[in-house]
């Protein structure tokens, strides 16, 4: 995979592109997270500044589904991050089907 970025130097190996494909997933994971949770964190804190004492807020009934949603999808992100991960780190540990397989019988200074 080819980047017209020039933030990575020339790939090294085959599996080169499939790295740097996961780590700008991953940097994009990262940067959404940190803007949602900056959001949410000015949002939050403008809609619940002190207020008067005689002010009292009203009850909020939780949401299960917002609740589940929140637990699921990071789950979800996880496991597929993970997977993409363990598929790019074990790619080299298999060979290919068309491999020459070489048997090699040595000692100390003497080779068969």
């Amino acid at each position: 995979m080819k980047w017209s970025l020039p933030l990575f130097p020339t790939g090294a190996s085959t599996l080169a592109g499939e790295v740097d494909a996961l780590y700008i997933f991953l940097i994009a994971i990262s940067g959404l997270m940190v803007t949602l949770i900056g959001i949410a964190i000015l949002v939050f804190g403008i809609r619940y500044r002190r207020r008067a004492a005689s002010q009292e807020g009203t009850r909020v009934v939780p949401s299960l589904a917002l609740e589940i949603s929140w637990s699921v999808l990071p789950l979800i992100v996880g496991l597929v991050l993970f997977a993409w991960g363990a598929n790019v780190y074990f790619a080299p540990a298999t060979p290919p089907a068309e491999t020459l397989a070489v048997s090699v019988v040595s000692t100390t200074r003497r080779w068969q």
